[in-house]
C-alpha cells in the first residue's frame, strides 16, 4: 500500500499544475485599437480559419490591412503559401477575448474562398468572376456578391 500511494505521489509530481493536453491559453485584448499595413505575396485563395471580419475588394494591385487591439495583432498570422492566404491566430489552443479584428483586402482576382470557424468574409461591391469557389465549415459566413454581366455568364 506504501509503495502504491509513493507512485501514485511520484506521477502526481511529475505533472506540472494545471497542465493537460487541453489547456488553453488566454489571451486578452488591451483596448487599445490600432491597423497594421501587412506585405503579402501573390494569392487567388483566401482561408480565414479565425473569428475575424475578412472584408475583400477588387483591386488592381493586392493589399492587406489589420485592424484590431494592439497586443492582439503579433497574433494573427496572414501568410500565404502556394497562391493560399491564410488567417489564423499564430499558436493553437487559444482562448481570445478581443475586440473584433477586421481585415482588409484587396485582390485583383480570387478563386475560391474558405472560412473555417466563426469568422466572415465579405465581398465589397460586385466581382466579375463567377467561377470562385465557396467553402463554409463551422458557424461563420460568407457574403458576396457578383456583377450582372458574370451572373449572366453562369448560364
Amino acid at each position: 500500500m506504501t509503495r502504491l500511494i509513493t507512485a501514485f505521489l511520484f506521477v502526481l509530481l511529475l505533472k506540472p499544475a494545471g497542465s493537460n493536453s487541453c489547456s488553453f491559453i488566454t489571451l486578452t485584448g488591451s483596448g487599445i485599437s490600432a491597423s497594421q499595413e501587412r506585405i503579402t505575396g501573390s494569392f487567388s485563395v483566401i482561408e480565414n480559419n479565425g473569428p475575424f471580419r475578412v472584408l475583400v475588394q477588387q483591386g488592381r494591385q493586392t493589399a492587406l490591412t489589420i485592424t484590431g487591439e494592439t497586443n492582439i495583432l503579433p497574433e494573427i498570422s496572414t501568410e500565404v503559401r502556394n497562391g493560399r492566404l491564410y488567417i489564423g491566430y499564430r499558436k493553437q489552443n487559444l482562448r481570445a477575448t478581443h475586440q473584433e479584428v477586421v481585415i482588409s483586402l484587396v485582390v485583383p482576382c480570387l478563386t475560391a474562398l474558405v472560412q473555417n470557424g466563426d469568422g466572415s468574409i465579405e465581398g465589397i461591391g460586385d466581382w466579375d468572376r463567377h467561377d470562385i469557389r465557396i467553402s463554409n465549415c463551422g458557424r461563420g459566413e460568407i457574403n458576396w456578391s457578383m456583377t450582372q454581366a458574370a451572373l449572366f455568364s453562369m448560364r
